[in-house]
């Protein structure tokens, strides 16, 4: 039983749109939580196995997003700490974020309630700008310069680019208090509905770093 759920779930996991490396990451953590609930030390070996799967899925997607050919830094070292502080709430990503409001002169509550309108299906196609920049894109301006878009902007960075430091505040405080609301909601809910709130609490936990 469980080499076939193991089987099951890298089989999901697997099944995916896009180049979002988070689509892949998020729900294979989840599941493989459930996975240990359920079977507890029988799943040692398994986990290894799991995530050297989940390593060459993230591999193969970094090449084809071709986040290996820009490199910011010549040394091998640093080139991998900076690929990997991206989804470890690098400081560097951070600190890059709290500067947009000297690297750009768009006027950011504009910015902002763009940020909002675009990915939104059917909004978007009602405001479409050929002079105003998301704030993602102008982020990676600040990182590769112009042409690569591979980044997205930190939240607390997006928040302060808006609304300064009341901003980067108020979005820690408000996901901070999302998540103890949705931490004691966990407990003695069903199977089923624990992976979905693992899921988003997942999400949550990175999303002021990382977005």
């Amino acid at each position: 039983y469980i080499f076939i759920s193991v089987i099951f779930v890298l089989a999901v996991n697997s099944i995916f749109i896009g180049v979002n490396r988070m689509d892949v990451i998020l729900p294979f953590v989840a599941s493989f939580l459930v996975l240990n609930y359920l079977y507890r030390r029988k799943m040692i070996i398994y986990n290894f196995i799991s995530v050297f799967f989940l390593l060459t899925s993230m591999y193969l997607i970094s090449q084809i997003r071709g986040t290996f050919e820009y490199r910011i830094v010549e040394d091998t070292a640093a080139f991998i700490t900076d690929n990997l502080q991206v989804y470890l709430g690098g400081v560097y990503n951070v600190a890059l974020s709290m500067e947009l409001d000297k690297f750009s002169d768009q006027n950011p509550i504009l910015t902002f309630l763009y940020d909002l309108v675009r990915p939104f299906l059917g909004l978007n196609l009602l405001w479409r700008s050929d002079t105003l920049e998301t704030s993602t894109v102008l982020f990676n301006e600040r990182i590769f310069g112009e042409g690569h878009v591979s980044q997205i902007i930190p939240l607390v960075g997006q928040f302060h680019y808006a609304f300064s430091f009341v901003g980067s505040l108020f979005s820690v405080i408000l996901f901070t208090a999302t998540l103890y609301i949705l931490l004691k909601y966990l407990r003695g809910t069903y199977l089923f509905t624990a992976l979905i709130i693992i899921v988003i609490m997942l999400r949550m936990l990175i999303t002021p770093f990382q977005n």
